[in-house]
């Protein structure tokens, strides 16, 4: 395809961590912490996306059958092999109250994750304490490499043959195929993909007795039901979208963090995937 040649000819496929994708807009991909516009073959020009490149992405992350994946547009997103998540922009389509699909697509937001060992033996040494894994919450901007932090942690924690339980909503921490984790999430690790969250909490847990679970991206709606869990005995292992450059303090829901959480590990800025600071919470 003309916009993978684009693509292999202007950067290192293997360093993309983004590509944002506008139908009739110049075709840009995120290199660690820049972004780099795609350079045309033909004049070197900026590379300009068409309705078939976006056809055409739709179509292999659909296996050529859109309506396979309709439930999956309805949340804004698709999953593709090895957590590719692809983010959908465009025409919504309702049916009564209830948003069924889109269509008329124009942006697509692909995020590729990367697998990075090693990067959380030193936070994990810092929370498993007397035996037992702390409470912690992981923070950063968007983009600043949480989701990666949480695999790695989550299957340094599950081969010290503590049984975790992975929420994984958009399927992008475990890239789960056929039932099998293409991603290293751990040993110990039980894995729930495409459930969403309130469903994980009222229903599995009681049934896996995990000694720890893992969540990518809470919200506040979610932090009484967090805190339920916590009082079981469950440690939680959780990501939080937050402004590094601010006071973790001033975040609107940070007297609900300091009920649940022992440890707030504050990612970077500017550096993807370097700590900038663990945050101590005693009554956590």
């Amino acid at each position: 395809a003309p916009m993978l040649s684009a693509i292999k000819n202007t950067v290192n496929i293997n360093e993309i961590t983004e590509l944002r994708v506008r139908l009739n807009k110049p075709l840009f991909v995120r290199l660690k912490d820049k972004y780099v516009p795609i350079l045309s073959i033909s004049n070197n020009n900026n590379y300009i996306v068409s309705n078939l490149d976006i056809t055409h992405i739709l179509e292999i992350a659909s296996n050529y059958s859109i309506y396979a994946i309709e439930e999956k547009l309805q949340k804004g997103f698709i999953t593709y092999q090895n957590g590719i998540r692809i983010g959908v922009v465009g025409e919504g389509v309702y049916i009564g109250n209830n948003l069924k699909t889109f269509k008329n697509i124009n942006s697509l937001v692909i995020r590729i994750p990367h697998e990075i060992f090693g990067i959380a033996d030193d936070i994990f040494n810092f929370i498993y304490n007397d035996g037992q894994v702390k409470n912690t919450l992981i923070v950063s901007s968007p983009g600043k490499g949480k989701t990666t932090l949480l695999r790695e942690l989550t299957r340094v924690i599950s081969n010290q043959n503590i049984d975790v339980l992975l929420v994984d909503e958009r399927n992008e921490i475990s890239a789960t195929v056929d039932g099998v984790s293409t991603l290293d999430v751990g040993t110990n690790t039980d894995i729930l993909i495409y459930v969403n969250k309130d469903d994980a909490y009222e229903r599995v847990i009681r049934a896996c007795s995990p000694e720890v679970i893992v969540i990518d991206e809470i919200f506040y709606e979610e932090m009484k039901k967090l805190e339920k869990i916590s009082k079981c005995g469950i440690s939680i292992l959780a990501t939080k979208h937050f402004d590094s450059n601010l006071d973790i303090r001033s975040d609107f829901d940070y007297e609900m963090i300091s009920k649940i959480f022992s440890y707030i590990v504050i990612l970077d800025n500017e550096n993807i995937g370097k700590i900038k600071q663990i945050i101590s919470i005693k009554n956590g």
